[in-house]
C-alpha cells in the first residue's frame, strides 16, 4: 500500500512535524492514561514521536492504538523519519482495517508499509523504532517492536518487560558476555525488505497497565522504572518522574513514554464515535479527521458486493461477520444538525488514492468517463 498517496497521512506527518515545546506531559482522561516527551538535555532536537489513536473499523467497533517511534541518531533526520512512521502506520491501520483485514495483519501490514515510506525517503540511511498495542472492543490485543523503544506490563507484583530489543546485545548478550553492551540496531523502520517485525498476542489480565517507552527513559536501572511505576498516583505522575529522573541522571537523549490502564475507557465512544471520526493524541495536544462516506464505502465494496448487501441486510456472508453499527458513516448518515459541528471540529480528507490520483492526473481519468453518444451529419455538398 502507498500511504503517501493518502491526504490523512499527509496531515498526520505534518502534524507530528509543527513545532512543540521542549517537553511535556500529557493526561489522558478519556483512556485513562497520559502521554510524555521531552528533547532531555543534551539534543538539539526532540526525535522521539508518541502517539495514541482511537478509531473505529469497518464494523464500527472501537479500537486503541498506542505507538512511540525514535528517531535513529547518527542517521538522516531522525525526526522526520519518526513522524513518517507514525504517519505511515496509523494511516495505513486505519485504511487496512475499514478494509475488514484482521486485525493481528493488519497492524503487522501497517508496519511494513511504515517501513517501505521511510525507506523511499532515505534509501536506508534513516530510520525510527516502533513500538505499538492494539487493542479493539472485542478483547483482541497484540503487541508489536522493531528496534530498540520497549513496552512494560506493569502489575501489582512488579513490572514486565514484553519486548526485546533489536540490538546486538538484546538478541546475543545473554549468550555471549562480551556483547552486552552492544547496542547497535540489528534492524529499524527504514531498513528495506528485510524488516521483520516481532509481535505477539496479549490478554487483558496480563497486566493493569502498559508502559511504552524510548531508550532515553528505559536506560534507567528497571528497579528505577519499577518502583517509580508501582508508587506513582496515576500515569501521568509516572511519566512526569521518569522524565524528570531522567534528566536528573544525565538526559543524553529524547525522553517519552506512553501509560494507559488496560479499561473499558479504551473503547468509550463520544457523540462522533462510529461515524468516521479518528482521534489522535501526543503530548502536545490532539487532532481529529473525519472520513469522507464515498471512500469508506468504496473501501469497503472491496470486501464483495454482495457481501456489503447482506451485511445491510443484517446477514452474514464469507469475512463480513457482523452487521456494522454505522454502515454509512460520512455527511449524508448525520443528523442535518451536525452538518455544522462537523465542518467546525473536523477536516473533510480524501481518503482514497484513486480520488486523489484522478484529481491530480485527470487524463488518467478518461478511461472512467461513460460512452458519449456522438452523431454527425455529412455536409450537404
Amino acid at each position: 500500500m502507498r500511504v503517501e498517496s493518502y491526504t490523512s497521512f499527509d496531515r498526520l506527518k505534518a502534524w507530528f512535524l509543527r513545532k512543540t515545546p521542549l517537553g511535556g506531559v500529557r493526561r489522558l482522561s478519556a483512556i485513562a492514561g497520559a502521554i510524555a516527551s521531552d528533547i532531555g538535555t543534551s539534543r538539539e532536537e526532540n526525535q522521539d514521536r508518541a502517539a495514541i489513536m482511537r478509531v473505529t473499523d469497518f464494523s464500527g467497533e472501537t479500537y486503541t492504538l498506542v505507538a512511540v517511534s525514535d528517531g535513529m541518531g547518527g542517521m538522516q533526520s531522525g525526526g522526520i523519519c519518526a513522524a513518517t512512521t507514525l504517519a505511515a502506520f496509523f494511516t495505513s491501520f486505519m485504511v487496512r482495517s475499514r478494509e475488514g483485514i484482521r486485525f493481528d495483519e493488519g497492524i503487522i501490514e501497517s508496519a511494513l508499509d511504515a517501513n517501505r515510506a521511510v525507506y523511499d525517503l532515505y534509501g536506508g540511511r534513516g530510520g525510527a523504532t516502533l513500538s505499538a498495542l492494539l487493542i479493539n472492543a472485542s478483547g483482541n490485543c497484540i503487541w508489536l517492536n522493531v528496534g530498540d523503544s520497549r513496552i512494560y506490563g506493569v502489575r501489582d507484583s512488579g513490572i514486565l518487560q514484553f519486548t526485546t530489543d533489536d540490538t546486538i546485545s538484546g538478541q546475543l548478550g545473554d549468550k555471549f558476555g562480551g556483547l552486552k553492551n552492544r547496542s547497535e540496531l540489528l534492524q529499524f523502520v527504514g531498513m528495506g525488505e528485510e524488516l521483520e517485525p516481532h509481535y505477539s498476542l496479549f490478554g487483558f489480565s496480563d497486566a493493569n497497565h502498559f508502559l511504552v517507552t524510548t531508550d532515553g527513559v528505559h536506560y534507567l536501572d528497571e528497579k528505577i522504572l519499577q518502583d517509580i511505576a508501582l508508587n506513582a498516583p496515576d500515569a501521568g505522575a509516572c511519566l512526569k518522574r521518569l522524565v524528570d529522573v531522567s534528566k536528573w541522571c544525565g538526559g543524553k537523549d529524547n525522553c517519552s513514554a506512553v501509560m494507559f490502564a488496560m479499561s473499558e475507557s479504551l473503547f468509550f465512544q463520544d457523540e462522533f464515535a462510529g461515524r468516521g471520526v479518528c482521534e489522535v493524541w501526543d503530548s502536545f495536544g490532539d487532532l481529529q479527521f473525519f472520513f469522507e462516506e464515498k471512500h469508506f464505502e468504496k473501501k469497503y465494496a472491496r470486501v464483495g458486493e454482495s457481501e456489503v448487501k447482506d451485511v445491510k441486510e443484517g446477514k452474514s456472508k464469507s469475512r463480513a461477520k457482523t452487521k456494522p453499527k454505522n454502515l454509512s458513516v460520512g455527511k449524508k448518515a448525520l443528523p442535518s444538525s451536525w452538518d455544522k459541528v462537523l465542518k467546525e471540529r473536523y477536516v473533510d480528507i480524501e481518503a482514497d488514492a484513486d480520488y486523489r490520483e484522478s484529481k491530480n492526473n485527470p487524463e488518467k481519468n478518461i478511461e472512467k468517463t461513460p460512452p458519449q453518444l456522438k452523431i454527425s451529419f455529412p455536409g450537404k455538398d
